[in-house]
């Protein structure tokens, strides 16, 4: 009522007031409640002698009438008067004037370099109310404190309680940002839609890159588009400004984790651009490098969704990393399939921190090379297997039984991967297994004779299932040169007919079971084996054992 009165008494035409006299009583303490200006403005009608402001029902509610004729009753008398300030009878306002000292500067401006003059002309363009500008100007909110605001914050610390004010300048603000960010390459990249189905791959473009290549195909054929960095440049803005669009088109960024890594600028800011976008991100571990990582990478990356490549054979990794990117489809047939793969594909992979912590960590370049330098095991001693990335494994040899109880196996496999036959060769004999090979050198202790200077293949053949009538298995050393030979294939054919088990033993990746690079027959047959992977270091550690448990079981009891 004060304020109401202070306002009257500025200007007589600020205000119309309108009362209603409920008790016969609040007639007589009118002059005494209310300041004197009030009481005569109240009584006159505002300045206008022929308007009656005070509506007496007094004594319409004494006499007990129904509170649907006290209204009808206000209304009527009201009415009149009110019809002059309905909004189809007001004039139209006139735009408003620019206030002193605004320059218009604002509009070249980013958002969130506004400063509090800035966002107070802008405030001032968008014709917003006087006391809401003042708010504003009071508790000092320039454009980046505006970018953060919520309907709580204007409507509590800003005191804007219309709710359609506050619609107003929520929707302006989202429509200045979004026109800002279509017109930068960066703000474009974030409002790109990802694609279903679409990978990014980020590695050292350079040392990587024929590991990125057989991932990509390998991808490719599970029908995953994929895409990787393109074009390197001497500035970080021009390489992200070349690139960052196919990373944006992607609904996924798939991490190589490889001992590359940690060292490559390209891997880190491929890595932070993905987070900005917000991109869901996985980690694929093919080196445990986490620990060589710069802190910012780990704490980026350390909820992100992980896939350990050197834990597992590479294809069940690329049938988990499938079914995380590509959602199954409904429309295919059922199929009999095992429950516990079955399981495995429906499950989410871990967090990248924890297979950091569970898998075999990788030692740094330099300690290795250090390391290498120092210890040199000797290649021919028992117990050691070079595996394909070149290192050493170790395991222990079992216990020799005696000669008549060894089992006996033939080794078929390409003569390119004769290095690598010839160690796991050694693994064996150090296990107590007698191997047979169909080389010309000289055997090795507690091995069965070889065959010296067999060069034609009648001889060849005749020698071959020879050996294999008397061993208890047969190991094929897969390669994808093994899949495609013609005399490998003729081996896997005659311990068929010599009913001999067949034992495959991937000593590099391929696809299994065989894929269409090899014979329709050849891959009929070998579609219900199981392969044994030793790939890999870590994979060597882990089915080196399973591989002479698997022979034990095959030669059976002495």
């Amino acid at each position: 009522m004060r304020t109401l009165a202070e306002r009257l008494h500025d200007n007589r035409a600020s205000l119309h007031l309108f009362a209603v006299l409920l008790d016969a009583e609040g007639q007589s303490g009118l002059e005494r409640q209310c300041p004197p200006i009030l009481a005569e403005a109240i009584r006159r009608g505002d300045g206008d002698a022929s308007a009656a402001s005070l509506v007496d029902i007094a004594e319409s509610r004494r006499r007990g009438a129904a509170e649907y004729e006290l209204i009808a009753q206000c209304s009527a008398r009201l009415a009149p008067q009110l019809e002059r300030f309905a909004t189809d009878f007001r004039p139209l306002l006139p735009e408003p004037l620019l206030a002193p000292g605004y320059t218009g500067q604002f509009a070249s401006k980013r958002f969130l370099a506004w400063t509090v003059n800035d966002l107070q002309e802008w405030l001032h363009s968008l014709d917003i109310r006087e006391f809401y500008r003042q708010q504003f100007a009071e508790q000092g909110v320039d454009g980046f404190l505006a970018y953060s605001l919520t309907d709580a914050d204007l409507a509590g610390s800003l005191r804007v309680d219309v709710q359609l004010s506050r619609k107003k300048l929520t929707r302006e603000i989202l429509n200045r940002l979004q026109a800002e960010q279509r017109d930068s390459w960066s703000g474009r990249c974030r409002l790109t839609k990802p694609r279903p189905g679409c990978v990014f791959l980020v590695c050292d473009p350079r040392r990587d890159a024929k590991t990125r290549d057989a991932l990509k195909l390998a991808l490719e054929r599970r029908r995953v588009r994929v895409s990787h960095v393109e074009e390197l440049d001497e500035s970080r803005d021009d390489f992200l400004r070349k690139n960052g669009p196919a990373m944006a088109a992607c609904g996924h960024v798939l991490v190589l984790l490889t001992e590359h890594s940690p060292r490559s600028a390209v891997f880190y800011h491929c890595v932070m651009f993905a987070e900005w976008l917000g991109r869901r991100v996985i980690v694929l571990f093919l080196t445990n490098c986490w620990f060589q990582l710069r802190p910012a990478l780990r704490a980026l990356l350390y909820d992100a969704q992980g896939l350990d490549f050197s834990g597992q054979p590479v294809a069940d990794s690329l049938d988990e990393l499938g079914s995380a990117i590509v959602a199954p489809e409904r429309t295919h047939p059922a199929v009999v399939l095992e429950q516990s793969y079955v399981r495995k594909l429906a499950r989410k992979l871990p967090p990248a921190g924890y297979l950091a912590h569970t898998s075999a960590p990788a030692r740094s370049l330099d300690s290795a090379a250090s390391s290498s330098q120092s210890q040199q095991p000797d290649p021919a001693s028992p117990g050691f297997i070079r595996t394909r990335t070149g290192t050493q494994l170790s395991l222990a040899p079992s216990v020799p039984s005696q000669q008549h109880q060894q089992p006996a196996v033939f080794i078929s496999y390409h003569w390119d991967s004769t290095e690598a036959v010839l160690e796991l060769k050694r693994f064996l004999i150090a296990h107590a297994i007698r191997v047979q090979l169909d080389t010309d050198k000289s055997p090795d202790e507690g091995s069965m004779k070889i065959m010296k200077g067999v060069r034609d293949d009648g001889s060849r053949k005749v020698f071959i299932e020879k050996a294999m009538r008397d061993c208890h298995c047969v190991l094929l050393a897969v390669t994808p040169k093994y899949l495609r030979s013609e005399n490998c294939q003729s081996d896997i054919e005659a311990a068929y007919r010599q009913r001999r088990p067949l034992l495959p033993v991937l000593l590099t990746f391929c696809a299994w079971p065989p894929d269409s690079s090899c014979a329709a027959g050849l891959r009929k047959r070998l579609a219900a084996i199981p392969a044994i992977d030793i790939g890999s270091e870590r994979l060597a550690k882990k089915n080196l054992a399973r591989l002479v448990q698997r022979v034990q079981q095959i030669s059976g009891p002495p």
